[in-house]
């Protein structure tokens, strides 16, 4: 850097004369050097260019852009694993983007890429790289490449407005080596597109002229839209700097005194509702019936109309810095609207949540995390190589009350301001604050170019340096005298080497597991339920893989809510679960994936083992196949909400050496994905055994599932001659038989009830039982015996409540038993029977004038 960095101001012993500055939007301040009575202070407007400038400026900027396009393009074709697993899922949403974009009608897809859940600009840029390079992860990286690149000359760019263009080639350069900049364009987050926006947005503040040039304000207007568009953050980061740049400029009387002005404005407001509504009509009305659906309403039309009123309205105004800034803030509000006002609703609760994380805690917590940032944008060698450095110019005059570039300030009150706002708004980490870090590379320059001629050289040199061999080794797979992991060199998750570390390419085994999938798969649309969730497996990563081979897959993310993973895992025909480091996933999906590989049922008793994969850190993935059952059962939430009132019952009264049995794989995932976790599990299209095998040997309680034609099976068992059925519960989709099985004698007990011409000669059964058993009743009526009447055999408390009943065709022998709740209490029960009208239900009162005759006291515990 040569003179034109810092040039000479005379200044007179104890003057104060300032260095003239020829920007119109404000004055800058002088500078000293600190040990001589002259001033080095850089020019605050653009000079002069010579042919030879322009060449080095375009020869310098090609090279940097074309060096990291190449490395970043080495390390897009040598990389397989997405870094930081896309936390915001945006790949994932510009996959949905394309998907509407391309099956929409033009007017719908403008509406819907707006008005989607998350915000648009990221997924938006992302689609013309799909179009040309194809639907694939390299496809999404290289936008983030391109968006790096356009960052870099946005750099140079604003630094040329504030300082000269050799400052604007070395902050550019510095940016290029940036460790998380470089990190950002390998990964699809929208940090990139919003460095871009805040970059645009700098350099129309300073090419408007403090708000004097109206149309750079049109510009700041739409980059505001623009970068609001892509987060909402992006108003932390722009407000500081407008309110200064509004403040310094020049104030404009008695524009608005004139009566050609005043009937101008009349005018105005007869247009700007007019104008406005025109506007909120041509978007929202084509789209009326899709907004309607999504739980919008008129008042979205209403509310764009009202604000494109204000835009029309603010434009109309005569020129003047007040009004142009109107202007920038009209149209940016309008623009983002577009996107916030149809989400409003999900904009509150998340205000809310905001509010609430806000609020919680000491404020100095929030900061804690800021700690990170030496080692996690920088690297230590490197931060505490420049920063200290560059900061001290600007430290030293301060604290002499100069600047050394008053130009600056909008910078400062940005990076300052992100730095100290985010933390309070936002969960931290080195991607949030990658924005302020170009911002910082300019005011960085500058400070180097206060230094003396020689100084400046070996400090900018050194910078170089160290940046470069970071770069080169986080880009690249060289040898190096230190390992990468090396604590002086950035750590963070956004940076490692290609196919090396957390990136190593052993990660990806996902195509195999789609492969083996479309190998083993018998047609149609497959389910997979991913009980895996590391730094490089997770469900998107499936998802996303699986639209990028054109594979019709419904993923099913059985990690994210602990509540819904039993749910969606036994909802999937495929099965991915991981061995150990599993630490992030709820404790239920790390609970399935245990019983799997100990082949516990209920899902060992579904699903069949496919494949093992060993990955680099010696953790193993394992994929597992259900043959049987329905391919998506979550699509039918009539037969999901019938099949929950049986799942209860099975839930609240199995025991652990009761058994429960499925009659077919379908019944077993309709029940069964309600949770019903029961090791003594039999699904009978799975079981080596048949039931006949079983029945011999069959003890204790047995639960039977089964649909509306297993008529047979039910029978089968009822007619062994140790079974005691207790309950029946009928269901559209699923009943449940309750059967108790007994090789113990039982014994006569309790007294001869009778009717008219009916009596109740023989009761057998046992007078002690536990609760969750079945109480086993063998009985012989003597008498008419016709089919107009029943009885109902029940297990009474004290209070008269039923705990237990079967009612029964009247026949000469019965064997049957009452089933006794596991929550029943411990204590005394009268067995009673209860004869009644078939028809009417009208009971019918024993010899003794009772309706309940008194059989027997029986013992529960």
């Amino acid at each position: 850097m040569d003179s034109t960095l810092s040039h000479e101001c005379q200044l007179l012993q104890g003057d104060s004369q300032k260095c003239k500055n020829r920007s119109p939007m404000i004055r800058s301040s002088p500078v000293m050097k600190h040990n001589s009575s002259r001033s080095r202070c850089i020019p605050s407007s653009p000079q002069v260019l010579t042919a030879h400038s322009r060449l080095l400026i375009i020869a310098g900027l090609t090279v940097i852009i074309l060096v990291q396009l190449w490395g970043g393009g080495q390390w897009i074709q040598q990389n397989e694993v997405l870094l930081d697993r896309d936390a915001g899922g945006n790949l994932q949403t510009s996959l949905q983007y394309r998907w509407f974009l391309q099956h929409d009608i033009p007017s719908l897809a403008f509406y819907k890429s707006l008005t989607y859940s998350d915000a648009p600009t990221l997924s938006l840029i992302v689609q013309p790289f799909y179009h040309v390079l194809g639907v694939r992860l390299d496809s999404s990286l290289f936008a983030s490449l391109a968006l790096f690149a356009c960052s870099i000359v946005l750099v140079f760019v604003l630094a040329v407005q504030i300082a000269s263009w050799k400052v604007g080639l070395f902050a550019a350069l510095l940016t290029s080596l940036l460790p998380i900049m470089v990190g950002l364009s390998r990964t699809v987050y929208p940090e990139l597109p919003l460095t871009v926006a805040l970059l645009l947005y700098l350099i129309t503040l300073y090419r408007s002229q403090g708000f004097q040039a109206r149309e750079w304000a049109y510009w700041a207007g739409a980059i505001l839209g623009f970068g609001l568009l892509t987060d909402w953050i992006f108003i932390v980061l722009v407000t500081a700097p407008t309110i200064w740049v509004v403040r310094s400029s020049p104030r404009q009387k008695g524009e608005l005194h004139s009566g050609a002005v005043f009937h101008s404005t009349i005018l105005v407001f007869i247009k700007s509702p007019l104008m406005g509504a025109l506007i909120g009509w041509l978007i929202y009305w084509p789209n009326r019936t899709f907004a309607m659906s999504q739980g919008g309403g008129d008042w979205i039309l209403g509310g764009w109309s009202l604000l494109g009123a204000f835009f029309v309205f603010a434009a109309s105004l005569p020129r003047s810095a007040r009004n142009n800034f109107l202007t920038t803030v009209s149209l940016g509000v309008f623009v983002a609207s577009l996107h916030y006002l149809p989400n409003i609703h999900t904009g509150l609760v998340a205000a809310t949540d905001l509010w609430r994380t806000m609020v919680q805690g000491a404020v100095w917590e929030r900061f804690q995390p800021l700690s990170f940032i030496p080692e996690a944008m920088w690297g230590l060698l490197a931060f505490w190589l420049i920063v200290p450095a560059a900061l001290a110019p600007w430290i030293v005059l301060k604290l002499q009350r100069r600047s050394l570039l008053r130009q600056a300030a909008p910078l400062w009150l940005a990076v300052v301001s992100g730095f100290f706002v985010l933390p309070l708004v936002t969960m931290v980490d080195e991607r949030i604050l990658a924005p302020l870090a170009p911002l910082a590379t300019i005011l960085f320059a500058i400070g180097l170019a206060w230094y003396p001629f020689w100084g400046r050289r070996l400090l900018g040199a050194s910078w170089l340096v160290v940046l470069a061999l970071q770069w080169s080794l986080f880009t690249f797979n060289l040898p190096s005298p230190f390992d990468f992991s090396s604590q002086w060199l950035v750590q963070s998750a956004y940076i490692t080497p290609a196919n090396r570390g957390v990136a190593d390419s052993r990660f990806n085994m996902i195509p195999r597991v789609l492969q083996a999938i479309a190998e083993h798969g018998v047609g149609g649309v497959q389910s997979l339920g991913v009980l895996v969730d590391t730094r490089q497996l997770y469900a998107d990563a499936f998802r996303n893989e699986a639209v990028f081979r054109g594979m019709d897959l419904v993923v099913h993310d059985a990690t994210e809510k602990d509540e819904e993973a039993w749910l969606k895992s036994m909802a999937s025909q495929w099965l991915v679960i991981t061995e150990r480091d599993n630490d992030t996933a709820p404790e239920t999906a790390r609970r399935i994936s245990v019983e799997l590989l100990q082949n516990h049922p209920p899902f060992a008793s579904l699903y069949d083992f496919v494949e093992r994969y060993s990955l680099p850190d010696g953790n193993k993935i394992y994929l597992f196949h259900r043959p049987l059952g329905p391919g998506h059962p979550l699509i039918d939430q009539e037969r999901v909400e019938a099949t929950r009132q049986p799942a209860a019952f099975l839930k609240n009264n199995l025991r652990a050496q009761d058994t429960l049995i499925y009659t077919s794989s379908d019944l077993a995932v309709w029940v069964g994905m309600h949770e019903v976790d029961h090791r003594r599990t039999m699904i009978l299209d799975r079981a080596e055994a048949s039931l006949a095998d079983i029945l011999d040997d069959a003890t204790g309680v047995w639960c039977v599932v089964s649909d509306v034609g297993a008529t047979d099976l039910i029978d089968t068992i009822s007619r062994a001659t140790n079974a005691y059925h207790a309950f029946a519960a009928d269901s559209p989709f699923a009943g449940i038989d309750v059967y108790g099985f007994s090789a113990e004698s039982l014994k006569e007990i309790g007294t001869q009830p009778a009717w008219a011409d009916l009596t109740l000669a023989t009761v057998m059964t046992k007078q002690e039982i536990a609760a969750g058993d079945v109480l086993p009743l063998d009985v012989q009526w003597i008498g008419s015996l016709n089919s107009d009447r029943k009885a109902s055999f029940r297990l009474l408390a004290e209070s008269g409540e039923a705990i237990a009943s079967n009612d029964r065709i009247l026949m000469d022998r019965d064997r049957f038993g009452l089933f006794v709740p596991t929550s029943t209490t411990p204590g005394q029960y009268l067995l009673a029977a209860l004869v009644y009208d078939a028809e009417t239900f009208e009971p019918i009162p024993d010899s003794s004038g009772n309706l309940f005759s008194s059989i027997a006291v029986i013992d529960v515990h």
